[in-house]
C-alpha cells in the first residue's frame, strides 16, 4: 500500500500496486486481485495439463499405427516366403 498518500495525492498512489479505497474497500481489492491471478494460474495449469494429455494421446496412437503397420508388413512379407517354403 502507500505509505506517503497523504504528501501528494497524484504521484503516490500512481505507484502503489493496489490503490486504496476509503472505508475497508482495499480488501475487496485485494481479493479481487488474488482471485484473478489464482484464476489465471489455474487455467494456465489446467491449459498445460490438456496440453500433455493431447500430446500423449496423439504420441500412444501414432505408436500403435506404427507397430500395426510394421506388423501387417512384416506378416506380408512373411506370407510368400512361407508359401514358397510349402511348394519346395
Amino acid at each position: 500500500y502507500c505509505s506517503s498518500s497523504s504528501s501528494s495525492g497524484s504521484s503516490s498512489s500512481s505507484s502503489c500496486v493496489v490503490v486504496v479505497v476509503g472505508g475497508g474497500g482495499e480488501g475487496v481489492v485485494v481479493a479481487v486481485v488474488a482471485a484473478a491471478i489464482i484464476i489465471i494460474i489455474l487455467l494456465s495449469l489446467l491449459l498445460v495439463v490438456v496440453a500433455v494429455v493431447v500430446v500423449v494421446v496423439v504420441v500412444v496412437v501414432v505408436v500403435v499405427v506404427v507397430v500395426a503397420a510394421a506388423a501387417a508388413a512384416a506378416a506380408a512379407a512373411a506370407a510368400p516366403f512361407k508359401v514358397i517354403c510349402t511348394y519346395q
